[in-house]
């Protein structure tokens, strides 16, 4: 009788990837979201929202969970480092906007 892989078989086949995969997807929607910030006209008033919010929630749930089902843990930790690089990107890229196009953040 065959005894079904634990969580610390190195059998298992690892999902990490599809975590990384998450991560930089996340990376990919917020800079999507992020380059309509340059079409706003100058002069204009906008309120940004936290938008790189969900990525980084969904990564980092599923990073833990692999970490606690793997020895290995360089792939978790680079899964959790991207889920986090929205935050710095997007805000680059908001205050690059309103410097380039000349509107005003409401904060």
């Amino acid at each position: 009788m065959s005894v079904p892989p634990g969580p610390l078989d190195p059998r298992k086949p690892s999902r990490i990837w599809v975590t990384l995969l998450i991560a930089l997807a996340g990376n990919a929607a917020v800079f999507a979201l992020s380059i309509n910030l340059y079409s706003v006209p100058a002069g204009a008033a906008i309120r940004p929202m936290g938008w790189a919010f969900g990525t980084a929630v969904n990564v980092i749930r599923r990073a833990r969970a692999q970490m606690r089902s793997s020895r290995r843990y360089f792939l978790p930790w680079l899964a959790i480092i991207l889920s986090l690089l929205p935050y710095p990107l997007s805000d680059f890229m908001l205050h690059n906007a309103a410097r380039t196009r000349g509107f005003f953040l409401e904060l």
